[in-house]
């Protein structure tokens, strides 16, 4: 991520505050057990539509925007996925798919553990599962839609969960000692709160979650977690120590607590939907994504709470025995409410299902069958489509894959994509290195990139060197472009955000090209040569072997593929 002055440092340390979101929650949980003798009874008629009501309404909201917005439609069955969250519009939904994961556990392991010491230690395993689970699960493609487990914002803050649980049971000792040696205590932890913040910030900028495909990738995602989890306990201890003498709350922080959670799931809608596509300064993006996220929070609010006030109560309403003729009449009507609500519920669970199982493939091979139709009569030098990918980030879901038809026989076609995808640096380090032991060759040949094909794309696509995605190598690049204008290479706005290297103004024409971003691109060097440096194509389409050194980062990915037909 590029530094973008003094706001990023809420980018590094966002994820805390989601840790102080997971710690009350588990507190909560075991607070309430203790202190309610009935509590599990009616315990997920009141939690569940407390979260779930406000997840489906805004999800409803972002369908909305989605027929609203330019770009495709989405289906009545991927709607019906969509609104549930069996499919993730909103990326921020991931903090819901996970909290009533661990409600859920919560309330079986202590509805059917009779010993609370041992629900307890379960529960707390069970949170580490899923972090580790959610960590060797890796990240969504570049620009795919958001799938669960999938990035290190489920995990890299739900440690504190199980610190919610355990710290209710030595909340009074943890209290007695904090008040006989507070000074103490407030200043070792904000020391160590300044330090694990710091050391967080290093690791995410130096070894991050981001280097799964390559050397040492695992190693540095996981020493990153580390110190994140560590970082979490930390920063809420400090918390925890800093609440007992002073008492943070305004009016205005009051009124954003009361609607937080719609607050926390609406403002990924207004950053990438509304504002997501606007050219405008970071500060300014950040201001108006902030008071417009208060703004339709304020709105929707009010909307949600009555709606799960309503659903809450109709759940939660004793049965009472038919001795009267009214009473008879409201029993039946609430009955009839809940097959309602039942019989809906099914319904959608079983189109997601339908759709996942049926449709979604049924779709793939359409897709797959026309694109083959259509590189089957194309010519030299045409546009097919092959594969999607995100090309526009402000455009819920995958766009079609663009291609440039280089070279074509009877029975296969050679393709480079007609835009740059994303952005890499060659290799990580500053060494030499031969393509075949690049970082960036095993990138885009990781599962992260060769998602972006179906399985029956994946079927016809043949090796290039072994690989199934390539890059043009020197010789290619200068022989099947007829000239250096032709080499030029646009990048998407998916691109763009991702930070690959924009050029706006060209240095060999000399002119400002306004609206259009353009970049220099890697090519795949010669075999078993290794290099300090890595060809490219410039931003004017001239080739040069020598300009870049690998572990510059930047430079467009502009893949190739031979697919059969």
């Amino acid at each position: 991520m590029r530094p973008k002055g003094p706001i990023t440092l809420f980018s590094h340390i966002g994820y805390l505050f989601t840790a102080l979101f997971f710690f009350f929650s588990g507190y909560g949980l075991m607070t309430s057990l203790k202190s309610k003798p009935d509590y599990l009874d009616t315990f997920l008629k009141r939690r569940l539509p407390a979260v779930i009501i406000p997840f489906w309404i805004i999800n409803i909201l972002g369908v909305i925007l989605t027929y609203v917005l330019p770009g495709p439609k989405p289906g009545i069955l991927e709607v019906a996925s969509y609104i549930t969250g069996l499919s993730l519009i909103n990326g921020n939904g991931w903090f819901i798919i996970e909290i009533v994961i661990l409600y859920l556990a919560f309330y079986l392991l202590f509805k059917l553990i009779k010993n609370r010491n041992i629900a307890t230690a379960l529960l707390c395993l069970f949170t580490v599962l899923i972090i580790i689970y959610s960590f060797f699960q890796g990240h969504d493609a570049q620009g795919a839609k958001a799938h669960w487990f999938r990035g290190e914002w489920w995990y890299d803050s739900t440690i504190t969960f199980a610190f919610g649980i355990l710290f209710a049971g030595f909340k009074d000792r943890f209290a007695g000692f904090c008040v006989k040696h507070y000074s103490l205590m407030i200043a070792l932890f904000a020391v160590l709160n300044v330090i694990a913040i710091r050391t967080s910030i290093y690791a995410l900028t130096h070894l991050g979650y981001y280097h799964e495909p390559v050397h040492h990738g695992m190693r540095d995602a996981m020493i990153t977690l580390v110190i994140q989890s560590f970082s979490c306990l930390v920063f809420t201890t400090f918390i925890l120590i800093l609440n007992m003498r002073l008492s943070i709350g305004n009016k205005g922080l009051s009124f954003i607590r009361k609607m937080s959670l719609e607050l926390f799931l609406i403002h990924g809608f207004v950053q990438e939907q509304i504002f997501g596509r606007r050219e405008m300064s970071d500060l300014l993006r950040f201001a108006a994504v902030i008071s417009c996220s208060i703004l339709c929070s304020a709105l929707i609010s009010p909307v949600v709470k009555l709606v799960v006030n309503k659903l809450t109560a109709l759940l939660c309403t004793r049965r009472v025995k038919n001795s009267t003729l009214e009473q008879a009449i409201k029993e039946k009507q609430r009955t009839r409410r809940l097959r309602i609500l039942t019989l809906a519920a099914g319904i959608m669970v079983i189109a997601g299902l339908l759709y996942f199982a049926v449709i979604r493939p049924q779709a793939a091979k359409n897709q797959y069958v026309k694109e083959c139709s259509e590189l089957e009569s194309a010519s030299l030098g045409d546009i097919v489509k092959w594969g999607q990918y995100e090309i526009n980030p402000s455009i819920p879901g995958k766009e079609p894959i663009t291609w440039i038809v280089l070279e074509k026989d009877d029975k296969s076609a050679l393709l480079v994509s007609e835009m740059g995808l994303g952005g890499s640096y060659y290799n990580q380090h500053h060494t030499e290195v031969s393509w075949e032991d690049s970082d960036l060759r095993q990138l885009i040949n990781s599962g992260e990139c060769t998602g972006s094909f179906n399985k029956y794309e994946l079927g016809n696509m043949l090796t290039i060197d072994g690989d199934l995605i390539s890059l043009l190598s020197v010789d290619e690049a200068e022989r099947l472009f007829s000239s250096d204008v032709e080499r030029e290479l646009l990048i998407t706005p998916a691109a763009k955000v991702r930070g690959t290297n924009i050029n706006d103004m060209s240095k060999h024409h000399e002119w400002d090209m306004v609206e259009i971003k353009t970049s220099w691109w890697w090519l795949r060097g010669d075999k078993g040569v290794s290099s300090i440096t890595a060809p490219i194509v410039t931003v004017d389409g001239v080739i040069s072997v020598d300009e870049k050194y690998v572990n510059k980062p930047g430079g467009a990915i502009r893949p190739v593929i031979r697919v059969q037909f």
